[in-house]
């Protein structure tokens, strides 16, 4: 099961593949005989009508906002974006030529960009474990193939960040563990997709007293796994699973981490026994509707 919050916020980036609900927001609408002033008006009142009601992460939520509201939005890069849906520039150039704004080579690129923004697919996520490849040369990583399939909604900014941090967290036992697996998995769970992202740094299994020092930090505020939560809190579902955390047997045991609240436990001792643990690993599980 998984918490209303990820559920919610599938729900709302689903809209922008839905015909009735902000698709012709990021795609042509002139063939459908849609009126993009009318449709963007209705996909404000949706979005509005949300706000009070809506349990989706509060940045996701920002994020549409931005896109339909203005005044800006960050794309997936980190660039802070002008153009937005409800635009004077946007539409009066629509009323002017009856175009929708993608046809406008400069109002495309900051389409173009939302869209990379919210959604990773065509490759994108196996490119960006690449690029993390060569900015830490010392880490091998390898990639399961079926990440060239990886197709998800998702705030792709913060998904980044997050990853960006793990690796940089491995490339620091690069000389002792320099080999880096990344695995991918997609599936239906109920109503729901998951996809499921593994990154394994394999031989390495950090000792019972790493550990203790490690989860007394993170209940602290403090360390690398308190950083990384708290840039990944609402995006995604994220554990850490290893042979030595809870009993500290060598049996695989996993701590999740996100979602934190009430009903979550963050300590150490879920047994993981469906999977042959090959070294220190960080699972993250998005939710999205297909």
């Amino acid at each position: 099961m998984y918490n209303d919050t990820l559920t919610a916020t599938a729900r709302l980036l689903h809209e922008f593949s839905e015909p009735n609900g902000f698709k012709f927001l990021t795609h042509d609408i002139k063939s459908e005989g849609v009126d993009y002033v009318e449709f963007v008006y209705r996909a404000e009142k949706t979005l509005l009508g949300r706000m009070y009601e809506s349990t989706c992460d509060r940045k996701v939520f920002d994020l549409v906002r931005g896109f339909i509201f203005g005044p800006s939005w960050i794309d997936s890069e980190g660039k802070t974006r002008k153009g937005f849906c409800s635009c004077s520039d946007w539409v009066s150039y629509y009323e002017r030529t009856g175009n929708h704004p993608m046809a406008n080579p400069e109002f495309e690129d900051d389409i173009n960009a939302y869209r990379k923004t919210i959604r990773f697919r065509d490759g994108q996520l196996g490119k960006f474990f690449r690029l993390l490849g060569e900015h830490y040369p010392k880490l091998n990583i390898t990639l399961d193939p079926a990440i060239r399939g990886a197709d998800f909604y998702v705030d792709v900014r913060r998904l980044k960040v997050g990853i960006a941090e793990i690796i940089g967290m491995m490339a620091g036992y690069a000389d002792e563990h320099p080999n880096v697996h990344v695995g991918f998995d997609d599936c239906v769970d109920g109503n729901y997709s998951v996809a499921k992202i593994t990154i394994t740094q394999e031989g390495s299994f950090p000792p019972p007293s790493s550990i203790d020092r490690i989860y007394q930090r993170f209940l602290s505020g403090a360390g690398n796994l308190a950083s990384i939560a708290h840039i990944l809190e609402g995006c995604c579902r994220w554990s850490v699973i290893s042979p030595y955390w809870g009993m500290h047997t060598s049996s695989p045991f996993r701590w999740r981490i996100l979602p934190s609240g009430p009903g979550t436990s963050i300590c150490p001792g879920m047994a993981y026994d469906d999977i042959v643990c090959r070294g220190f690993t960080h699972e993250i599980e998005i939710v999205y509707l297909p």
